[in-house]
């Protein structure tokens, strides 16, 4: 799996960044990348606020997971936000910067 990619990769000290929505993240997989120092950075993909970003993924509850996944790291490591800017979303680029820089504790 990704997280045991991860750690080989971190065991032969190769930097590397992770780029994911965030939504199959568990808390032992966070754990586990969390303990590799070669991670340079973690981006999780956020299309708009709640109901558009849902909407967008087809699942009602992926703004939520991937959230929660962006909880697991904050403050632990550098994480990012990406987002495609499109004509559906062009509305919530200000929320959406703002929910990029606030804390997830």
């Amino acid at each position: 799996d990704i997280v045991d990619i991860i750690e080989y990769l971190d065991s032969k000290r190769i930097a590397c960044s992770l780029a994911t929505n965030g939504t199959l993240i568990t808390q032992e997989m966070a754990n586990r990348i969390l303990k590799c120092p070669n991670v340079v950075m973690i981006w999780m993909s956020i299309d708009g606020l709640e109901e558009l970003h849902n909407k967008l993924r087809g699942s009602v509850s992926a703004f939520k997971r991937t959230t929660k996944a962006l909880k697991m790291f904050a403050g632990k490591t550098n994480i990012g936000v990406n987002t495609v800017v499109m004509d559906t979303n062009l509305y919530q680029l200000k929320e959406l910067l703002w929910l990029s820089v606030l804390p997830f504790d």
